[in-house]
């Protein structure tokens, strides 16, 4: 897989954009995968004919939808969300200040997974990077199988989800979506500590990194076992 390659440095009033280039979205994923991004206003950009990619302090992004995305009769075949998106990436696009949230997708028909950009409560082209098939992605649909159960967060003491698949299809207020998505349930693999997202995001915020840590002991926690 290609490298993308450094373009420039370009500043747009108070924001700071490290730009690059790359022929593929699948390449400037892989390379924005690798980068961390631990202060506000602060971007790095891969520019690509498939669109613009970046990864700022909130996670991976993709600048806007291109036109194949919304033409909804190219599709080949049907693919689905397997995964949750960041509270922040899902209520921009909820709030129309994003035309689209980074999710992970399935591919229908190699069953490739990886994330791309879908718009909010509708339905959205992505191409796999695997088949190169377009699939149809329905953000409307909602997984029903996976029941919450609650526990508590044992630092802020409010009620934790756990809970696997999507869970924000149903919900029509952005706000609440956030609320919800904040409320998953974490487990420490280090001291056993139960606490929620938001708990475990702003002891990463505390030590710089912007990842979720546990908030008793420190620890990292992994991303799969956020999804």
């Amino acid at each position: 897989m290609e490298t993308p390659r450094f373009v420039e440095n370009r500043q747009i009033q108070n924001r700071t954009y490290e730009v690059y280039q790359a022929n593929s979205a699948e390449s400037a994923r892989s390379f924005l995968k690798s980068k961390q991004v631990n202060k506000k206003l602060y971007y790095i950009m891969v520019e690509t004919p498939e669109g613009d990619w970046g990864v700022d302090i909130d996670g991976l992004y993709l600048e806007q939808l291109v036109p194949f995305q919304l033409d909804i009769n190219s599709a080949d075949c049907e693919g689905s969300i397997c995964g949750t998106p960041t509270p922040t990436s899902l209520q921009y696009a909820a709030n129309e200040v994003a035309d689209n949230f980074v999710v992970t997708v399935k591919c229908g028909k190699c069953s490739n997974k990886w994330e791309d950009g879908i718009c909010y409560k509708n339905m959205t082209v992505v191409r796999c990077p695997h088949c190169n098939s377009l699939n149809k992605v329905d953000s409307r649909l909602d997984d029903s199988r996976h029941a919450p159960t609650t526990l508590k967060c044992q630092f802020c003491g409010k009620q934790v989800l756990e809970k696997k698949g999507v869970i924000f299809t149903n919900l029509e207020n952005a706000v609440e979506v956030a609320q919800q998505m904040m409320s998953r349930q974490c487990v420490c693999s280090n001291c056993s500590s139960v606490f929620c997202l938001e708990c475990g995001n702003a002891e990463g915020y505390k030590k710089g990194t912007g990842s979720t840590h546990c908030p008793n002991c420190g620890t990292q926690i992994a991303l799969e076992q956020l999804l």
